[in-house]
């Protein structure tokens, strides 16, 4: 979907595209474990990052994005959405992403530490609230709900249940026509006029892809980046406490000042 014929496969913990070096990370045992179906999903999601996700290394803007694993995970969600809805665009009606949201975004979160994806969010970086010997309630801290309830607002068009905190609650809730908006901002086609005076529309130009994501990224720092980074000085508090309680065993990396 991205007509990039070059682009490197490596091997990875995940699915993802490497925006940087350019090049497509996979998990290369899920090519032999998953159905046709997810695997086209997987490959129209990350061919649509190659379409239109694009990346400035000279900007700051940009480059700020980068810098941390917590600010990297708020520009991915947000694209993902924006990714796609490009795919959705391409091929109207026709859930080409549906396998894949099926099985690692489930309506019911009930379900998600059954899948790999939920795995990770509980354990890799979610688990906050474990005790030598006893494992307590697992709950995403207030960053991840308000990141990872942005893809289930996508997907099941409500809030999600595991978004247990109120100012979280609060702010997607209030943030929900602009986070739709953000998700829709894709580039405008290129128009080329015909000699009856009539115009046909071609695959937008790389200009057009360009002031998409500069767009994106500008809004992103004026419009959601506030509200983020609160909860991200929230979420570091709540972690302070757990492990000075002794609640926690290890400061997650990525929180670490």
């Amino acid at each position: 979907m991205g007509g990039d014929s070059a682009m490197q496969l490596e091997d990875g913990e995940w699915w993802a595209h490497d925006l940087i070096e350019n090049k497509l990370i996979s998990p290369l045992q899920t090519l032999i474990e998953n159905s046709p179906e997810y695997i086209r999903a997987v490959a129209l999601h990350e061919g649509s990052h190659r379409d239109i996700t694009r990346y400035r290394p000279s900007d700051s803007k940009y480059t700020f994005f980068f810098q941390s694993e917590v600010m990297q995970l708020l520009l991915n969600v947000i694209e993902d959405t924006r990714v796609n809805n490009n795919v959705d665009k391409r091929f109207p009606g026709r859930g080409m992403l549906d396998a894949i949201y099926d099985a690692e975004w489930p309506k019911d979160m009930g379900q998600k530490g059954e899948t790999e994806k939920g795995k990770g969010l509980l354990a890799d970086y979610g688990v906050t609230r474990i005790k030598t010997g006893e494992e307590k309630p697992k709950e995403l801290l207030p960053y991840m709900q308000y990141a990872h309830g942005i893809v289930y607002l996508w997907r099941h068009q409500e809030i999600a249940d595991f978004i247990v905190d109120e100012e979280v609650r609060e702010l997607i809730t209030r943030q929900r026509p602009l986070l739709e908006e953000l998700s829709h901002l894709l580039p405008a086609p290129t128009e080329v006029p015909m000699p009856d005076g009539s115009t046909y529309q071609i695959s937008p130009s790389e200009n057009s892809k360009l002031a998409a994501m500069d767009t994106l990224i500008e809004r992103i720092h004026n419009e959601i980046l506030p509200d983020y980074e609160r909860l991200v000085e929230k979420s570091k508090q709540e972690v302070e406490d757990l492990y000075n309680s002794g609640d926690l065993e290890q400061v997650p990396p990525s929180l670490k000042n």
